[in-house]
């Protein structure tokens, strides 16, 4: 292996590292020029100070130690004014006429032919390069002078920015101010009569409620032929208010009052590109204002309107806003504005239904004057606050407990998709590719463990994709498309199922007439609506079927002794409960079944005789 040669070290080098630091010395690192003041009174280290070398201002710097100043800054062997001033020189484009140029022409040959003696070329080295040191301090002094020029521009830039924060966040007032006026005035409000009517009386306040209402979900619930919402079905919305009277009760409870609706609560997606999506989905969450008087409805709307998740301010935003103020008192200003855009959208609100109480008779007839603001002659119904609760469960949590007795042969109401529902328990099947049967449908199925499995049983059902596959038929039979006859299964996610046997038409109701829950299962609503119809056709069959077999009990004069229509109606339901769940799958009661009724009438008998 060849030794390395280690390469030497200049001379300028040498002078370098041979330096004993002292008072009054200079240096330089990227951005800065320091000269070393004095020692520090420990005798540990220096107190340095850094020198702007365009105007030779001095500032404090922190205390260095000698091994710093070694490892990280450079030491200047040379006068600091003739290098200040050939460095501002070189930024003014000005010529350094300096003694550096009697070695631009050396000609190493010549010398070497003049036969110039060592200690002369050793001489002349060092000149150079001290020559060459003395032009790369004068390159570095001339950065830190353009740093020290940047800083100052970014100071200059900041203290700029400040100052048009400050005029902007004065012209956002005033373009408040006007949007207020404009929307007091109704100048950039767009009314529109949705139906006419009567009015209410005089007497009666006017109702300003806080929570706003999704078009889509109280479409969707409420009325018979439900369409995909979204922000082009305003005029069938409107229409069903129009036709139907309870829908306005479901909707604009009060006979005066005023109630901010969107389109959608959630995102649609119209197509795969991104911002056909985004400008799609910005009118879906437009605010427009429903202003009822009696049987008489309109929709407000206007470009001014920057309603966001409720009208009225939650006081739990304010509770909210309250603490980061105290546990980050640092973010004051950012929790100020906060706190300004939530109280200029209430003024907004406000001075809207002001403007229409004083510009307009939508409101009429009127005994006493309204002032929205100082809350005279109207009513506030924050029911988006909840301060009470809703005495239900959250809908999570709920769901969780629901189905936590689900076993084989349970009915789920399946409620998921490709994209999060579940998966295939077969791995030839790749949900992402274009080789796999069709995907489950919503509906009610029956469990079914996946036995398969073999670390432990995963929660499955059996269904038969309607889509078809290529198989060869008999032996003299060529390939053909078939459908398929037999069934596949599929792999479910436990919060994309509802245990049906387990949910009753009492929950159901509760969870779908409350509002305050209805953002978790919004995209379930037409599947629980279809639950509830299921579930109240059961409880009908049910119902008939229990009276058939009283009357039926009480012909045949079964028992010791007369038993009550309570006593028999409840040992009906409990046979009717075990009859249900004797077998693996859950099934359903249906009065035309003999076998069902003999089984069942046999086992009220044996229960309220047991009784007796």
């Amino acid at each position: 292996m060849a030794n390395v040669v280690k390469k030497e070290k200049s001379w300028i080098e040498n002078l370098r590292e041979e330096h004993i630091n002292a008072p009054g010395d200079y240096f330089y690192d990227r951005e800065y020029l320091i000269r070393l003041e004095r020692r520090t009174e420990r005798g540990n280290g220096w107190i340095v100070k850094r020198v702007n070398p365009s105007t030779r201002e001095i500032f404090d710097y922190h205390n260095l130690s000698d091994d710093d100043i070694k490892h990280y800054y450079k030491y200047i062997p040379h006068d600091i004014e003739d290098i200040l001033a050939s460095a501002k020189k070189v930024l003014n484009g000005e010529q350094i006429d300096t003694f550096e140029k009697e070695y631009a022409d050396i000609d190493s040959e010549a010398l070497i032919a003049s036969g110039v003696d060592k200690n002369t070329l050793t001489n002349l080295s060092q000149s150079v390069q001290l020559a060459h040191d003395r032009l790369l301090c004068i390159e570095r002094v001339c950065n830190v002078i353009i740093e020290e020029s940047k800083r100052k521009m970014e100071a200059v830039k900041h203290s700029l920015d400040r100052s048009i924060a400050v005029l902007s966040y004065q012209v956002q007032n005033i373009q408040r101010v006007i949007s207020v006026l404009n929307v007091y005035t109704r100048s950039t409000v767009e009314f529109n009569l949705v139906c006419n009517g009567d009015p209410a009386g005089s007497d009666v306040p006017i109702s300003i409620r806080q929570r706003i209402l999704y078009m889509d979900e109280e479409f969707v619930l409420n009325a018979k032929d439900a369409l995909d919402i979204d922000y082009r079905s305003k005029d069938e919305f409107f229409r069903w208010l129009k036709e139907d009277p309870e829908a306005r009760n479901i909707i604009l409870p009060e006979a005066k009052c005023v109630v901010c609706m969107k389109p959608r609560r959630y995102k649609r997606t119209y197509s795969n590109n991104y911002y056909e999506n985004d400008i799609l989905n910005r009118w879906n969450f437009h605010t427009f204002i429903l202003v009822r008087n009696g049987d008489n409805i309109w929709a407000a709307e206007s470009d001014n309107f920057c309603i966001y998740d409720s009208a009225i301010p939650k006081k739990s935003q304010l509770e909210e806003l309250e603490r980061k103020y105290i546990e980050t008192p640092s973010w004051g200003d950012e929790l100020k504005k906060e706190y300004e855009n939530i109280n200029y959208r209430a003024v907004l609100y406000a001075m809207f239904i002001q403007g229409i109480a004083d510009n307009t008779t939508m409101f009429n007839p009127i005994d006493n004057k309204v002032n929205v603001l100082r809350g005279e002659n109207v009513e506030f119904i924050y029911d988006d606050d909840n301060l009470l609760g809703s005495g239900i469960k959250e809908w999570p949590v709920f769901l969780k407990d629901l189905n936590q007795s689900i076993r084989r042969g349970t009915r789920v109401i399946y409620c998921g998709n490709w994209k999060n529902g579940g998966y295939f328990s077969d791995l030839r099947y790749d949900a992402e590719s274009n080789f796999h049967p069709e995907f489950p449908t919503q509906g009610i199925y029956n469990v079914e463990p996946d036995s398969t499995y073999e670390r432990a049983e995963r929660m499955s059902f059996l269904y038969l994709p309607g889509d078809e596959i290529f198989k060869k038929g008999s032996w003299r039979e060529d390939w053909r498309y078939e459908k398929r006859s037999k069934k596949i299964r599929w792999i479910y996610y436990n919060d994309s199922v509802i245990n049906y046997d387990a949910l009753s038409l009492e929950d159901l109701n509760r969870y779908l007439n409350d509002r305050t829950q209805r953002k978790y299962y919004e995209h379930m609503i037409p599947l629980l609506l279809k639950a509830r119809k299921f579930k109240e056709e059961e409880k009908r069959d049910e119902d008939a079927f229990v009276e058939l077999m009283i009357a039926d009990i009480n012909r045949s004069h079964y028992g010791k002794q007369p038993v009550s229509h309570e006593e028999q109606e409840t040992a009906i339901r409990e046979a009717i409960r075990w009859w249900k769940n004797k077998v693996i799958y859950t099934r359903p009661l249906r009065s035309d079944d003999a076998k069902a009724w003999r089984m069942i009438k046999q086992k009220a008998v044996a229960i309220y005789t047991d009784n007796q």
